[in-house]
């Protein structure tokens, strides 16, 4: 997760999509937390080809299916 790292450290510009993630978890509700996984699934899409970016994609996937 070196990508996520450098935008936590401000070696990398934050991309528009942490803040559409964090106003979907600003609101409650299940409809709300729909839309969260969704803009989940597209961040970690953004980094895809990144090996422990694609471990997280499929743990993230297996925990909404539980």
């Amino acid at each position: 997760m070196p990508e996520l790292i450098n935008i936590a450290t401000g070696r990398q510009a934050r991309p528009l999509e942490l803040d559409k993630i964090a106003a979907v978890f600003s609101i409650a509700g299940e409809p709300q937390e729909s839309a969260a996984d969704r803009e989940t699934l597209v961040l970690l899409k953004r980094f895809s080809g990144n090996p422990a970016v694609e471990k997280a994609r499929a743990e993230f996937e297996r925990a909404r299916e539980i």
